[in-house]
């Protein structure tokens, strides 16, 4: 059997079953999706396209944002909608990418909590803030499952289990178990707030008590989350001592599809942006020749060969301060789209710091 198949244990068996009654049953999201068999007993191919159905319903949202503008109010910053679901889409990318690399990955009930998110892409929401709030969750879920899963392979598959002390081990498996359970929670307590009737779901009294309730589950949620880190730190240091004494091609083979994990863990955290591309061809409801117009009137100036004049005489490496800045960083990294007002009297060097970026 492939090295990389499997974990020492269903950590999302073990998360359902320390469930009570009535959260098991809210979770049980596969027959209001499809109509079929419970979710734990689904086959690697319907797994598969469960990750499809979520991929099709948020092109849908997608759209739908896009034609509404759709925006929402996160305390105090403004949350383009759609750029949260192309977060999802990227997520449910990489934890594809995860099936590549462990071929068999399988456990019984990995399936459930993408069963979940793609219920509630499915549910009807016409208010943007409501909706908003649903899909920033859904954002945070789909992450945190592929960075998770990705934890499971790195630390505690088959072939690498032999080579942590057992109170380690046990440590990061009962972490993960705890955060897997947080997450079915969050799920369960969301299920239940949109299962009501639309009228009910917009009465301010419940949407108080609804965030108020949901808040303490995502608290929950980076509680666990933080104690998984800091139990995955003391492992890392425990395998990266490991490596240095592999020999044997076998053990090599192993290292290089860890070190693939190991890499597209290090993706997860790059800042995510809407493709150009999909946003002219799916979201833009101009048409190119409109959109050329509008941009002649507004200006004739031949921007490109402009940019290029002003970098004739650019000094490398200039302007690295403003790199550095955290307003500039926070700005960059943000997959917002927003405009940073860089502002000074004529002369100053704000063109050439624009060509610097």
């Amino acid at each position: 059997m492939n090295a990389l198949t499997r974990s020492a244990e269903d950590l999302w068996s073990k998360a359902v079953e320390a469930l009570g009654d009535e959260d098991r049953i809210c979770i049980n999201f596969q027959e209001d999706v499809d109509g079929g068999a419970h979710s734990g007993d689904l086959l690697s191919s319907d797994r598969l396209a469960v990750l499809k159905g979520v991929l099709r319903n948020v092109d849908e949202k997608k759209r739908i944002c896009m034609e509404k503008r759709w925006k929402y109010k996160k305390g105090t910053k403004t949350i383009i909608i759609r750029d949260q679901l192309e977060k999802v889409t990227d997520w449910v990318n990489k934890f594809k990418q995860i099936g590549d690399i462990a071929v068999q990955y399988d456990p019984a009930h990995a399936a459930l909590p993408w069963t979940g998110v793609r219920f509630f892409l499915q549910v009807t929401v016409n208010d943007s803030q409501t909706f908003g709030a649903m899909v920033d969750g859904l954002e945070m879920i789909t992450d945190l499952l592929t960075r998770y899963t990705i934890f499971e392979h790195l630390y505690l598959q088959e072939a690498m289990i032999g080579q942590i002390k057992n109170s380690l081990k046990e440590q990061l498996t009962q972490a993960i178990t705890r955060l897997y359970i947080s997450i079915l929670k969050y799920l369960s307590n969301a299920r239940r707030y949109y299962d009501r009737r639309t009228a009910a779901r917009l009465a301010k009294s419940i949407v108080k008590n609804a965030e108020s309730t949901v808040g303490l589950y995502i608290e929950s949620i980076l509680t666990e989350k933080a104690n998984v880190d800091e139990c995955a730190r003391l492992v890392d240091a425990a395998y990266r001592q490991h490596i240095s004494t592999i020999t044997s091609a076998y053990q090599t083979s192993i290292l290089e599809k860890l070190q693939k994990l190991g890499d597209l863990l290090g993706t997860i955290d790059e800042p995510i942006r809407r493709s150009a591309t999909k946003i002219s061809e799916i979201h833009d409801t101009l048409q190119r020749q409109e959109r050329q117009a509008m941009f002649n009137w507004l200006s004739r100036t031949q921007h490109k060969q402009y940019h290029k004049t002003v970098g004739k005489d650019f000094l490398q490496q200039s302007g690295q301060w403003l790199m550095e800045h955290p307003s500039f960083a926070e700005w960059r990294s943000d997959s917002c789209s927003s405009i940073l007002w860089l502002h000074g009297i004529p002369g100053s060097g704000k063109t050439k710091l624009a060509y610097a970026c």
